[in-house]
């Protein structure tokens, strides 16, 4: 399967059609219930992990993080893997940890396990990670945070604009 690049504004307009056809909530439901900038980043827990074990408490700890919430039956997730894969390969050598979470479980494993493969993500992606995402705030995804080195939101999806830029400038800050 091949991913068209699609520019993270134009994610944003799918993000509004999937909240409308079912991925999440209502638009409503979204604002407002990601964990705002400020707030520490609570502990991630997984099921199982692809591409590596999952990080500890300690790997993470002083390190920019972006974590990438998606599913693989998601259409705007998998539509805004490229602009990710981007941002992975630009950033990761400079000390950013990617991450992504699924509150899939092994019941769908295969299919994840395609579109991590199909989408090249080669960063650790955490399944059944239900009460992760649930703590993060997610009502719909895909959602993307930012969490700075000390531990804390940046940025996550309810920033406004293009969430590249948005991204890029949180990541160049941190």
């Amino acid at each position: 399967m091949k991913f068209q690049t699609v520019r993270y504004r134009d994610i944003l307009a799918l993000l509004s059609l999937a909240l409308v056809i079912g991925c999440g909530g209502s638009s409503a439901d979204l604002h407002g219930n990601l964990l705002p900038p400020g707030t520490p980043l609570p502990p991630l827990a997984a099921e199982g992990w692809l591409n590596g074990p999952g990080p500890t408490v300690e790997e993470l700890r002083g390190q920019v993080v972006v974590i990438d919430v998606w599913a693989f039956w998601c259409p705007p997730c998998r539509a805004a893997m490229p602009e990710m894969v981007a941002a992975y390969e630009k950033y990761h050598d400079r000390g950013v940890t990617f991450l992504g979470l699924t509150s899939e479980g092994t019941d769908t494993l295969s299919e994840t396990r395609g579109v991590v493969d199909s989408a090249t993500l080669s960063w650790p992606n955490g399944y059944g990670a239900g009460a992760t995402i649930q703590s993060l705030g997610v009502q719909a995804i895909p959602s993307v945070f930012v969490i700075g080195r000390d531990g804390r939101v940046v940025w996550n999806i309810d920033r406004p604009g293009s969430m590249q830029d948005a991204i890029e400038s949180a990541l160049d800050k941190s």
